[in-house]
């Protein structure tokens, strides 16, 4: 019998794996390309050796999101063994993730219809919050359209700040300008 709501995030939800394996959250992982390489951020390379090659090397880290046909893959796969897929993007200000994670649903056709994507407009524990409520909500019964709906509706209460031990990282990455 298939679940009635599936879970997905993408990897900069800053949940714990523990945390995610037992509330039964997949995760869409992102690639990361050094100059040793291109790795899958969270499985074949962490955070310590991103921020360890970048302290050695001071040269630039891209990010890039899955491809359409990748994600379509992904839903394609959660959609075997769950009657719906919500999947939890970073925010579109600030990734493709969402755009391009549309354009993979869109791929599945007449599937397409049980995949909801859900624009956080944050990152990090932005996301996780929102990943909090919606397996709540899921233990508790509610379905796809329900979650979703309370999510869109908890997005504009969720801001995230972080601070930066400094601003070269995020510099070189083009996320802030330097001065």
């Amino acid at each position: 019998m298939k679940k009635k709501v599936k879970i997905i995030t993408d990897c900069v939800c800053d949940l714990s794996n523990d945390f995610l394996q037992s509330q039964e959250v997949d995760v869409v992982r992102f690639y990361l390309t050094l100059d040793s390489g291109r790795f899958m951020d969270g499985y074949e390379i962490s955070v310590s050796n991103v921020i360890e090659h970048y302290e050695d090397n001071k040269t630039k880290i891209v990010s890039n999101v899955p491809s359409p046909k990748e994600y379509a893959q992904i839903y394609r796969e959660q959609l075997k063994t769950s009657e719906t897929v919500i999947h939890y993007t970073i925010s579109s200000l600030i990734s493709d993730s969402y755009k391009l994670a549309h354009e993979g649903r869109d791929l599945l056709g007449e599937e397409a219809s049980k995949v909801y994507i859900v624009n956080s407009l944050t990152l990090s524990s932005g996301i996780a919050f929102l990943i909090l409520q919606a397996c709540d909500m899921r233990k508790r019964g509610y379905d796809a359209e329900a979650i979703v709906k309370a999510s869109q509706t908890l997005i504009s209460k969720v801001n995230v700040s972080f601070v930066a031990k400094n601003a070269d990282y995020l510099a070189i990455n083009g996320r802030v300008s330097s001065l």
